[in-house]
Formats: C-alpha cells, structure tokens, sequence
C-alpha cells in the first residue's frame, strides 16, 4: 500500500466518524426543533382553545341575558298553556311530600277563582277640559302577550262587582257636589 492510499483510508476513517458524529448531532438538533414546535403548536392550540371557549361561553351568557330582558318585558315568546307550564316555584315531593300537595292544591284553587288586577292611574294627560275630576271605573282586558289575544276569564260576577262600586262612587261625588254647591251658596 501506497502512501497516498493510507492517507485516503485514513481520510476515509475520520470523515466516516465525522459523518456519524455529525449525522448525530443532526438528528438530534432536528428532534429539538421537532419538541419545540410541538410543544409551540400544543401552547397555541390551547391559548385559542381557552379564547374561543371563553368567547363561546360570553356569547351564551349574553345571548341568555338577552333572552331574559326580552322574556320579562314582552313575556314568552310561545306561550304554553297553564296546564302545561310549570309553576315559578315548586316543592320537591321527595323532600316535602306535605307541602308539595299543599303547594298543587293551592294552584289548583287559584286557578278556579277569578283574578282581580289592580292598576293604579297616576296620571291621565291631555283631559284637562274634556273630562271632570271624580272617580272613573277603568275596564282593563288582560292580554296573553303584548299585542295578543284577550285572555277570556270568568270574570261576570267580578265586572258587576266593580259596576256597582262605581255607580255608588258616582252617587257619592254627585251628592258630595250637591252638597259642596249648597254650602257655597248659604256663604
């Protein structure tokens, strides 16, 4: 063997070795990139899942309050019928099984009797000439939703209540003004 040919084995051997140290260090350097970007995408991937979460979880809350604003001012927006509804607040029967027949009873009472509404007129504008102070009867029709239908109810025996009622308010202004008128005028 030549000399030249043991430099080119010897150069063969340590680029060999270099190769394989290098090849190495390669695949290492490219398997730490690999975990970082993994680790990168696993960290991004749960920053947007927790964004888009809470996101998602805003929008229900709002959309829910929304739902709530709308429901108390303008009612439901399908209205079930009273049998099929359920009561704003109910006994558990297992809990309470007294007061959950209690409970039923009494709605089913409420139901059978007629319901008397009060409303209160603060004010009544633009009647200043058209209309005399005294006491009015206001017949009032509950209505199942803004702009809807009237609610029937048995309500005859109530409705003469209240016509009699008024009749004898007007009976009493009129006396009442009779009176006033006589006194005035003895004065």
């Amino acid at each position: 063997m030549s000399d030249e040919d043991k430099f080119i084995r010897k150069k063969h051997s340590t680029t060999v070795t270099d190769l394989d140290k290098r090849e190495i260090e390669l695949e290492d350097l490219i398997k730490r990139k690999q975990d970082r970007s993994k680790k990168e995408f696993e960290m991004k991937k749960e920053v947007l899942k927790d964004s888009f979460k809470a996101s998602v979880d805003s929008l229900i809350k709002r959309v829910r309050k929304q739902k709530e604003i709308i429901t108390s001012s303008y009612g439901p927006i399908v209205l079930n019928t009273k049998q099929a509804e359920k009561p704003i607040f109910e006994i558990n029967p297992e809990l309470d099984p007294d007061g959950h027949h209690f409970m039923k009873t009494m709605i089913k009472i409420q139901e059978k009797l007629p319901q008397t509404i009060l409303v209160k007129m603060r004010v009544a504008r633009c009647l200043k000439d058209k209309i005399s102070s005294g006491h009015y009867l206001i017949i009032c029709h509950a209505l199942d939703r803004i702009g809807g239908n009237r609610i029937e109810l048995n309500s005859k025996r109530t409705e003469e209540e209240y016509r009699l009622l008024s009749r004898n308010l007007r009976q009493y202004g009129l006396k009442k003004r009779q009176f006033l008128n006589a006194e005035n005028r003895l004065i």
